[in-house]
């Protein structure tokens, strides 16, 4: 989105106590389905793939309705992923090692990303006080 001076302007969506109800309930059917299938596909780490994608999930959702909160499933799924590739590195060699930092490059993205999306949602919604301020007058 777009200000007046064509400046970029972070539009966030207040996410309702009912719709993170769904979120939760959703995200409950969405974990016993994916239990069941990654064990019919006999994964390795089946709890810890579960939960990835879990939380790859909620922080998509969260994401769609843009949420500065999706960052942190984000967040939360990187440290799942780097513990999933730590434990593979250890136990299958340093082959893995080059996922293993790329899941840790993306967690500093995600960290970075959460703090930019707070801070420019805060520059935001100053602004948006202001201009309503200036109309009432």
């Amino acid at each position: 989105n777009r200000s007046s001076e064509n400046r970029d302007i972070v539009v966030i969506n207040k996410v309702s106590a009912k719709e993170y109800g769904f979120l939760f309930i959703a995200i409950a059917v969405i974990t016993v389905g994916a239990y069941f299938l990654l064990w019919a596909l006999n994964t390795n780490q089946l709890i810890i793939s579960t939960i990835s994608i879990v939380t790859s999930v909620g922080a998509s959702y969260l994401l769609f309705r843009r949420s500065p909160y999706y960052a942190i499933g984000y967040i939360l799924n990187d440290f799942v992923l780097i513990s999933l590739w730590t434990m593979s590195v250890i136990n299958y060699g340093l082959g893995n090692l080059p996922t293993l930092v790329s899941f840790c490059i993306f967690l500093f993205n995600d960290s970075y990303g959460l703090f930019r999306w707070l801070k420019s949602a805060k520059s935001s919604s100053q602004k948006t006080e202001q201009i309503e301020k200036n109309e009432s007058l």
